[in-house]
């Protein structure tokens, strides 16, 4: 993940927007803006990470990424 990380803080320097194109669904962009927002995860980033979890898994609906995010990715951010 550290490479979409990086990317997204490419994407926020350099203005292009942040990473919300990442999201092709209002509504799961939208379910996203709600989602852990005390996380301190911002909603650009989570959108990438749930765009390439959508392309690299075989599980792409928002609750399986939700699911995922919170057993991994944070977990995995907790350990930092």
């Amino acid at each position: 993940m550290a490479d979409y990380e990086r990317r997204w803080i490419e994407e926020v320097v350099g203005s292009r927007g942040g990473g919300f194109d990442y999201v092709e669904s209002e509504r799961d962009l939208h379910e996203l803006e709600l989602f852990i927002i005390e996380d301190g995860v911002p909603l650009g980033l989570k959108a990438i990470l749930f765009n390439r979890y959508c392309h690299w898994s075989s599980y792409n609906t928002i609750n399986d990424f939700k699911d995922w995010y919170v057993r991994t990715y944070l977990r995995r951010k907790d350990k930092e």
